[in-house]
């Protein structure tokens, strides 16, 4: 049966007295419910307002109505919108008691920028109402963090600190650093007028932990070298030609070919000392090691391309390029840059051909500190040209970008 009356509500747990005019049906006084003040108490794994993909969530709202609809969705756009970004399973009802530890995340996207606040919303919703903000009125936005070692990321095949971290800006823009040089044009018989752009990529290698102290590990490794690049039999010195012939006195470059990456070891993503071969400056951890390490190799891809862009007006016939004749001591060091550049001379580059490539190319052991007082000149200079740029490094800078979660509270993050 409905009657239209005028119902006087005085709804006790509001602020405001409400008449309604309006045609109502007949309901017990126990079902009116105050769910203006519904709010978030709660959303959380071990940290307010933290969660982390795949572990259970604490969650909790108020007032408890005795509704059975409840509905909890996360990273809404607002909170009159509904979906969420992040799947939610397993929520368990009612959905206002105490811990409910059944809800996970199960889902992992592409980007690190979707981590963090960036789909952080909380929503609860019933029949009746639904809120997106906590005890004290405020949004309840939450961060959300991925487990560190993991390897749930859309490639599956590598750690998730090495997937996520490998996007942030400052990773991208060492990667974009390196000008590079010219190319030899093939159909031209020529070098190229512009240095070919380089897009250095970052490989996940595994090699090698646990860490070892004394120094004898592999953080990284820098692949843009003449070893690696694409090198052709392409024309006779005298005069050009561009007729491929056996004599490798006419081998030049004409592309980077898989030259273009940085391997990364795992040790980047536990911790390393900041002084390797002194054993010495303390340790630094997760994000950081990482960071510095990339800083590390993209110097030595830089110191790669600097060598061969040099030119000088004394030998103008000596391009901005690799050819075979440009590096007679076949130390992988230009020879006019060992004789001519303020680099070669002061670190005691010869360009001697009888050396063979004996006194200055780059030994990797110095990464052990195994060879002091032996070490190349391009040993000593590469390496401590590289240790520099880490020295020099604001670690810190990467910090807002850390949205990892390691389980073993071993090597915490820098965001949680």
């Amino acid at each position: 049966m409905k009657l239209k009356r005028t119902l006087i509500l005085l709804l006790l747990c509001c602020i405001n007295l409400k008449i309604l005019t309006q045609e109502i049906p007949m309901v017990p006084s126990n079902d009116i419910h105050c769910l203006s003040t519904l709010h978030i108490d709660k959303f959380e794994f071990k940290k307010k307002w933290k969660v982390v993909v795949g572990q259970p969530i604490d969650y909790k709202a108020k007032p408890n109505s005795g509704e059975p609809n409840w509905n909890w969705e996360l990273g809404v756009s607002s909170c009159n919108e509904s979906g969420g970004f992040w799947n939610l399973q397993n929520l368990l009802p009612p959905f206002t008691a105490g811990k409910n530890k059944g809800a996970k995340i199960t889902n992992m996207p592409s980007n690190n920028s979707d981590f963090g606040h960036t789909h952080g919303l909380v929503k609860v919703s019933n029949d009746f109402a639904h809120s997106c903000k906590d005890s004290k009125s405020n949004d309840a936005k939450i961060q959300v963090f991925f487990n560190k070692d993991d390897k749930n990321n859309p490639d599956g095949t590598v750690p998730n600190w090495f997937y996520y971290w490998s996007q942030i800006p400052e990773i991208q823009n060492l990667l974009n650093s390196v000008p590079g040089f010219l190319m030899y044009d093939r159909v031209n018989c020529r070098f190229d007028e512009a240095p070919t752009s380089v897009n250095l990529s970052l490989v996940y290698s595994g090699d090698k932990f646990p860490y070892n102290e004394a120094g004898s590990y592999t953080m990284g490794a820098n692949l843009f070298n003449v070893e690696n690049m694409s090198k052709e039999d392409l024309f006779s010195i005298s005069p050009p030609s561009c007729i491929a012939i056996t004599d490798p006195q006419n081998l030049a470059i004409v592309s980077y070919g898989n030259a273009q990456k940085i391997e990364i070891g795992e040790g980047c993503g536990y911790k390393k000392l900041k002084d390797v071969c002194n054993n010495a400056g303390g340790e630094i951890e997760g994000i950081h090691a990482f960071y510095s390490s990339v800083a590390h190799e993209v110097e030595h891809a830089r110191i790669t391309s600097e060598v061969w862009n040099f030119t000088h007006v004394s030998i103008p016939d000596v391009e901005a390029g690799w050819m075979y004749i440009y590096v007679e001591d076949k130390d992988n060091y230009k020879d006019i840059w060992e004789e001519l550049s303020n680099q070669g001379i002061d670190n005691g580059f010869n360009s001697n051909p009888d050396t063979n490539g004996g006194a200055d190319k780059y030994n990797p052991e110095y990464l052990h500190c195994f060879c002091t007082g032996t070490c190349s000149a391009g040993t000593q200079y590469e390496e401590t040209r590289s240790r520099n740029v880490e020295k020099a490094l604001n670690l810190n800078a990467v910090n807002a970008f850390d949205w990892s979660y390691d389980m073993t509270n071993t090597h915490q993050d820098k965001q949680w």
